[in-house]
């Protein structure tokens, strides 16, 4: 009997060994939406807009074989991660679709009943307008990549780089699914120095980005 509990404890010890292999490594703190409130990385939440400085972003597309399911984490069979939308190509996964996401059947609408079999989103690195947050991320639905698109347009219209702005993320409350509204405030008395080193963070966070959770 003491043999047998001496195998069972060294094998719960190599299993402890490789447990974080098991679950996605954490790509910063993020900012999640349940309902028509925002979750903050500390489990608060919020239905108050946020006042953020956005550091960057990546174009991701993700396309899953199965339903999601909110109890089983899933690599997608294919995905894309970059900075150009246009220039999005497979770059993981197990079942990779196309050369080029801009031609891939299932990145056309239509391709899901009126919808894109691939997922589309956008995922920002930000941080609070006060700066006291650390570098946070936030995923932008399909849904409000328009509005996401038409801060950006603004913001070079405007000869104004994001970093020099605060941004206002609210939630449209006239709709029943997670979608954002995006706005910028007047430039704010911005710490260049310290901003560009959570750029940086930002930037190697988003370097180790994948979806291979298998």
């Amino acid at each position: 009997m003491g043999t047998q509990l001496s195998d069972i404890q060294n094998k719960l010890k190599n299993e402890l060994s490789n447990l974080q292999d098991t679950v996605p490594t954490p790509s910063g703190s993020r900012i999640t939406v349940s309902g028509q409130t925002f979750v903050l990385p500390g489990g608060e939440t919020s239905a108050k807009p946020l006042s953020v400085i956005i550091l960057g972003w990546r174009w991701i597309n993700r396309y899953y074989k199965n339903a999601y399911n909110a109890n089983q984490i899933e690599s997608p069979e294919c995905y894309a991660i970059g900075t150009k939308p246009d220039d999005l190509a497979p770059m993981g996964g197990d079942d990779q679709q196309h050369t080029e996401c801009k031609t891939c059947p299932i990145n056309q609408f239509g391709s899901n009943g009126r919808g894109k079999a691939c997922r589309n989103s956008v995922r920002i690195a930000l941080v609070s307008g006060d700066l006291k947050s650390g570098v946070v991320f936030l995923d932008v639905p399909p849904t409000s990549i328009a509005s996401f698109r038409d801060l950006i347009y603004k913001f070079g219209a405007a000869g104004t780089h994001p970093l020099t702005a605060v941004t206002t993320i609210a939630l449209d409350k006239s709709v029943t699914y997670p979608k954002f509204i995006f706005s910028a405030e007047a430039l704010h008395e911005c710490n260049l120095e310290k901003l560009d080193d959570l750029r940086k963070e930002s930037e190697a966070l988003f370097s180790g980005l994948n979806f291979d959770y298998n």
